[in-house]
């Protein structure tokens, strides 16, 4: 893919570079969803925060937009506002003009933009079967389920959250080479860190450096994401969470532990994460080097057991057996997530009474961070100490796969 071609949305920040090709297969694959379903209208509600929105829209300006209506055919339209529109009166938007994004433009000619939720046009969308579809049901107000009955008498709310999250989580070609791209991205911020991370400088300052590296190279609109906090002294007890008040003013010493994760999004909106333990100006203790060691088999196994066809869940307490057996505790944390439009998509790990996802078998190019954590218990029984590292990984046929070329090892700063 030639990015030279391709439109920067701002200076430093991203790269609307969806060709409409992939707009069309995503708008076809939702409308088979909607057949499957058994209905003529789709509505997405706010589905920013899990990136349905990014997907069917582009990554411009979708945190400010509240709905989608897909109907069986003809216009997208895209709702940015709460309110409703009882007598058609949806009111257009010129794009060209929105003030938090002047360079904003239609990615496809097909997507409509306007304030209001027009329920008329909800109305003539869902047809004489009175079923509508529903993405995110859970987030759906009184008033706007009041509106719609009272708008449609009879109106059949079909919930499809969990489908949709699939059929987004799948990454098509275009979707898989920024994906790379974002992890060449984490894999410079990774690097750059070792030279910041250093005894007299406080956390703050060294996340504050990374965002502004990270938006240099590409990153960009509201999910900079760059973590960075403290787990001791390496080597004495107690380690974990004591330490945790440390962020983020605190200045860096020698001799402790740091954990560093960049998950930001990569030029075209998509985001990867990489995350590893640091030791400042030493090398790392032997009892860190024994969990990293143990947290790297545990990681193995999971990506192992990620195939297509597995799910989430059963992947989850097949690991935390392992991990018990090889003499070590884990928790319940959700280390297994979709990550793409936003650094927690679905399929969730312990989704189970929303829309399930953990129990959905999982398919081929799907995009997941994998972390399991590795947790130690000092003779006292009290304090213990942790380990992990982030990664990316792609669902195959025979198992997931890293997407980064970072070392895993932990690092000396």
């Amino acid at each position: 893919m030639d990015l030279y071609a391709k439109k920067m949305v701002n200076r430093y920040e991203q790269i609307q570079g969806y060709s409409e090709r992939e707009f069309e297969r995503r708008f076809d694959a939702v409308r088979s969803l909607m057949k499957e379903a058994d209905v003529d209208a789709l509505l997405v509600v706010e589905g920013y925060w899990e990136g349905e929105t990014q997907w069917l829209l582009g990554i411009e300006n979708t945190r400010f937009c509240d709905y989608v209506l897909v109907g069986a055919q003809g216009m997208i339209t895209a709702v940015f506002g709460h309110g409703f529109a009882a007598l058609g009166e949806d009111i257009a938007l010129d794009v060209r003009k929105m003030p938090w994004n002047k360079s904003f433009y239609p990615v496809h000619s097909d997507i409509r933009y306007v304030s209001k939720l027009d329920l008329e046009a909800v109305k003539a969308a869902v047809g004489p079967k009175k079923r509508i579809g529903i993405h995110n049901y859970g987030y759906m107000s009184a008033e706007l389920k009041e509106a719609l009955v009272e708008k449609i008498p009879g109106l059949e709310f079909v919930d499809i959250s969990g489908k949709l999250h699939f059929i987004s989580a799948i990454k098509s070609e275009e979707e898989l080479f920024y994906l790379r791209e974002a992890d060449k991205l984490n894999e410079k911020l990774l690097y750059a860190s070792v030279s910041m991370l250093k005894p007299g400088r406080t956390t703050q300052s060294v996340t504050k450096e990374m965002m502004h590296l990270a938006m240099e190279l590409g990153s960009g609109l509201y999910q900079v994401h760059e973590c960075i906090f403290c787990e001791g002294m390496d080597g004495e007890e107690p380690q974990f969470p004591a330490s945790s008040a440390k962020y983020p003013g605190s200045v860096i010493q020698r001799g402790e532990r740091y954990m560093v994760i960049s998950e930001t999004n990569g030029i075209g909106g998509l985001h990867t994460a990489i995350g590893r333990p640091f030791v400042v100006g030493q090398e790392p203790s032997e009892e860190t080097c024994e969990l990293w060691n143990a947290f790297l088999k545990a990681q193995d196994y999971a990506c192992s057991l990620m195939k297509t066809g597995a799910r989430l869940q059963d992947v989850y307490s097949a690991n935390y057996k392992y991990i018990n057996e090889m003499g070590y505790e884990t928790n319940v944390q959700q280390y297994i997530h979709g990550i793409g439009y936003c650094y927690a998509e679905r399929p969730y790990l312990h989704d189970r009474n929303d829309c399930g996802t953990s129990y959905m078998p999982l398919a081929k190019n799907i995009s997941v961070i994998c972390h399991p954590i590795v947790i130690k218990r000092y003779a006292n029984g009290g304090a213990r100490m942790s380990a992990f590292g982030v990664d990316t990984v792609l669902i195959g046929d025979e198992g997931a796969a890293l997407t980064n070329r970072f070392p895993r090892k932990i690092m000396v700063s």
